[in-house]
């Protein structure tokens, strides 16, 4: 390890699926950001909104104050990661490495529930195009099969059809519901949960990832270091 990764080792984690290359999110990447993440995207309810006049603006902030609150608070117990997605082969969608969307994976109480939530935005051009199952495939493999998580869970809006495709998809099963604060108005959020049983038997060989750069962060989760 050489840099930043070395002083923390979250910023060498890197997952490769067939298209994508997803690596941890540094603050280098924050502008990048800020500039693609679409006007749909459904933001963290426990931030601070600051009344900008442009919506791009509050977005822009917004996805600024996530990653530097996520790298602050972050401990064992409660902890949240955010991956940049960029392309590995050039296309349609633009060059090799351009950014097509961000993924990320959470956990509180993690030590004791081992239990994983996820979240994620696609540019539009990336859209239907299973770009999005491949992302959270990504995130549950390195949940399952990198930090030995035991389940994991999701949410969307009840509206959000593409969220609820993908998580139907990939094995997860319904869960409830609860009423979300969307925006100052009252929405329905429809929750899943996936056990990695589930995963390993019938989803997680769909989906091939390859993880690098994990042994060293473990410890940031908790986890033993087998270097």
């Amino acid at each position: 390890m050489t840099g930043l990764d070395r002083l923390w080792p979250l910023f060498g984690v890197r997952l490769l699926t067939k298209r994508l290359e997803l690596r941890a999110m540094c603050e280098a990447d924050l502008a990048e950001i800020a500039a693609l993440v679409p006007g749909d995207a459904e933001p963290d309810p426990r931030l601070p909104r600051f009344a900008f006049v442009d919506p791009a603006v509050v977005r822009a902030t917004m996805s600024f104050q996530s990653y530097w609150s996520s790298m602050g608070n972050w401990s064992v117990e409660d902890w949240r990661v955010g991956f940049v997605a960029r392309l590995r082969a050039g296309g349609h969608l633009g060059p090799t490495g351009s950014l097509i969307g961000t993924s990320e994976l959470e956990a509180e109480g993690w030590v004791v529930r081992r239990t994983v939530g996820t979240g994620s935005w696609l540019v539009e051009a990336a859209r239907r195009q299973d770009y999005g199952k491949e992302m959270r495939a990504a995130m549950l493999t390195l949940a399952f099969g990198g930090l030995e998580a035991a389940v994991a869970e999701t949410e969307a809006l009840s509206e959000n059809s593409a969220s609820l495709g993908v998580s139907r998809s990939l094995g997860y099963q319904p869960n409830g519901e609860v009423i979300h604060d969307h925006n100052g108005t009252p929405a329905r959020m429809m929750r899943f949960r996936l056990p990695r049983e589930v995963w390993d038997e019938h989803i997680r060989a769909a989906w091939p990832t390859q993880i690098e750069g994990l042994e060293a962060a473990k410890v940031l989760f908790g986890l033993h270091a087998e270097i």
